[in-house]
């Protein structure tokens, strides 16, 4: 019997049988087995029998004798089966049937292979396996989380044939973790993951967060993601809670539910500068309940469909139109929406790929800018639309029709540009907002008179911009807004946006809150601390006063000659506030926030992707650390 390692010794057939007695019968023995046993197989406690064939590759099913069990007359010998790498089926029968044994069996010292002095090939290639089974734990958890599989996929023969068919190629040995090891892993990822994302949101200076409810499966859950800016000026995100959201969806409910997850990631409140929502009324009453300002920077840029659609083809008060002509405008879209239609079933599509080499792209309701994209696909394949209409017996489009879809889409692109803009994510500032919205103002305003057959589509776009945006299009130079000085402060728009006569007005504004920002900055520094005491001077000897006057004014001066120098500086890059010090902190102050609740309705569209109909058993826990999880790749170690 030689030791291999604390659980295994490499045994002879032949002297376990000689010592044991038992195996007078050749036909139940494995005489050719001269692989690794269990160290408890020791003729003392359990006696080596046969080996039999395992569903796992590179297992053998070991077979043994227990010889403390009493003999019995007439009933089969106590036979008990583990497989070669692991003891943990005799140590249990041992526990449960012979204690006092078990316990001998555990004080036991145990003994330890020695490495020879030389280390030989196979010891060397001992340690490249575990260094190769540990990579293949961790690719495998990486494949699970990332390509969102089914936990029970290590559990499926193919995979599992799959990995230990690769490694045999290349000479070595893994084995596939089972499921509870997966799970496992990803309970440990999970943590390591929370634990880097917490890291992270205490070196930031400023935090916003999205935040909405979401439901599939007759299960509701409260979505949060948190973003920020780095000290590389880069924007970072991260998903904070995917939670399962019981019971009444109420504003008290809401703000407990987001002062948990809060708390579990050490976020400072002081911090947040901003929480973007929707407009529920939910949501909306729990920070005015709860203390938070609810201006309309916080309801953000729609997400879905505008308010104005609803204005774009009614009539007004007066019975006119606010529209084109009406039915032309029905006429158009008919014959597209029977177009888009016929495209879902297979034969038509392949009619319509066999044609043009693409197919049509359908509108969501619940998307705004997916009318703009399927009416601009349909007109880039203009060229075969009058075939493709004949073989799918649709009315041809005239000349006229063809014109106004080709206006409306005009008309339709800045508003699906900004919107696609503001529902950015990473390189999307709060900054944006308000340029983006004028320069969209002014674009359609350069419309109104230059169409054909919109103009009416094109007052009502205008219409739906002021009842949504009117108040923070107002700007006012004497007590600017968030959205105004983070425009002013970030180097792309500066003051470029605003008209030349309020170019001197917001120069002073600006400059008095990077003043402000100076002196928040003092007086929330320690004081210098004297190492000797001195008596009080004598007043008329004091001249604190005074200094304290002159440090203040220099500091005044200093920051408006830093202001006038960053108006003055053609760079447009973020990385010139670096040479900026209290215009960045502007900056970051009110720039960290996002302009729309879009991130946290991507961290739906993948929670929706991890909670299948075929998956929708999984605990609520797991379900979140695997959503987490997929979105925050970038933050595994």
């Amino acid at each position: 019997m030689e030791c291999d390692d604390d659980n295994h010794v490499e045994i002879k057939i032949d002297s376990v049988s000689k010592a044991s007695g038992f195996l007078a019968n050749k036909k139940d023995t494995d005489v050719c087995y001269k692989g690794k046993l269990p160290k408890i197989i020791d003729n003392k406690h359990f006696a080596f029998v046969k080996t039999e064939e395992s569903s796992s590759p590179g297992i053998k099913v070991i077979v043994a004798k227990c010889l403390l069990c009493p003999v019995i007359e007439n009933e089969p010998d106590p036979i008990i089966r583990g497989d070669n790498n692991t003891q943990a089926n005799f140590i249990r029968h041992l526990k449960r049937k012979h204690a006092e044994a078990h316990k001998e069996y555990e004080k036991a010292p145990k003994q330890v292979a020695v490495a020879p002095k030389q280390q030989t090939l196979a010891h060397f290639r001992l340690g490249v396996t575990r260094g190769l089974q540990t990579a293949t734990d961790r690719l495998i958890v990486k494949y699970i989380v990332n390509g969102m599989k089914s936990l029970s996929t290590v559990e499926q023969p193919p995979f599992k044939e799959l990995i230990t068919g690769i490694a045999r190629m290349c000479g070595e040995k893994v084995q596939v973790m089972s499921r509870d090891a997966l799970t496992k892993r990803v309970s440990e990822l999970h943590s390591t993951t929370v634990n880097q994302i917490t890291k992270c949101l205490n070196e930031a200076p400023y935090i916003c967060l999205t935040a909405d409810a979401w439901s599939a499966h007759s299960k509701a859950f409260l979505g949060v993601t948190s973003h920020w800016i780095t000290a590389d000026l880069k924007r970072e995100s991260a998903v904070l809670a995917c939670s399962r959201f019981k019971g009444t969806h109420s504003f008290d409910r809401i703000a407990q539910e987001l002062n948990k997850i809060i708390a579990k990631f050490s976020i400072s409140k002081e911090k947040i500068v901003s929480v973007v929502t929707d407009n529920g009324s939910n949501f909306v009453k729990a920070f005015k309940e709860f203390g938070i300002s609810t201006e309309e920077p916080t309801k953000g840029v729609p997400d879905s469909e505008d308010e104005e659609n609803d204005e774009e083809w009614t009539e007004d008060e007066s019975g006119e139109e606010k529209g084109a002509d009406k039915g032309l405008y029905y006429r158009v879209i008919g014959k597209c929406t029977k177009l888009w239609n016929l495209s879902s079933s297979p034969k038509s599509a392949e009619k319509v790929v066999k044609i043009c080499g693409k197919n049509f792209k359908r509108p969501c309701k619940t998307r705004w800018n997916s009318l703009f994209d399927s009416t601009e696909r349909l007109l880039s394949m203009k060229s075969g639309l009058q075939a493709i209409c004949e073989e799918l017996s649709v009315t041809q489009f005239s000349d006229k029709e063809l014109e106004f879809l080709e206006e409306f889409n005009e008309v339709s692109k800045p508003i699906a540009c900004a919107l696609d803009l503001l529902q950015g994510e990473n390189e999307v500032f709060m900054g944006m907002t308000l340029p983006i919205l004028r320069n969209l103002e002014s674009m359609l305003i350069g419309m109104r008179t230059s169409t054909k057959y919109c103009e009416k589509f094109v007052v009502a776009c205008l219409a739906g911009v002021q009842k949504r945006f009117g108040k923070l299009l107002e700007v006012n130079t004497k007590c600017p807004s968030d959205l105004v000085l983070a425009a002013v402060s970030h180097p792309s728009f500066k003051l470029r946006w605003l008209s030349g006569d309020l170019h001197q007005d917001m120069k002073q504004s600006f400059l008095n809150e990077c003043t402000k920002h100076v002196t928040i900055s003092i007086s929330s520094s320690p004081e210098p601390c004297c190492s000797t005491s001195k008596a009080p001077l004598n007043p008329l000897l004091d001249f604190s006063n005074i200094n304290s006057t002159i440090t203040g004014t220099s500091q005044k001066y200093d920051v408006e000659l830093e202001v006038m120098r960053f108006f003055n500086d053609a760079r447009t890059n973020l990385q010139m506030l670096k040479d900026f010090p209290t215009v960045l902190k502007v900056f970051l102050h009110y720039n960290t926030a996002l302009p729309s609740s879009a991130p946290v309705e991507r961290l739906f569209s993948y929670a929706g992707l991890v909670l299948t109909s075929r998956r929708c058993s999984l605990k609520d826990k797991r379900f979140e650390q695997l959503v987490l999880l997929k979105c925050n790749s970038k933050f595994q170690l």
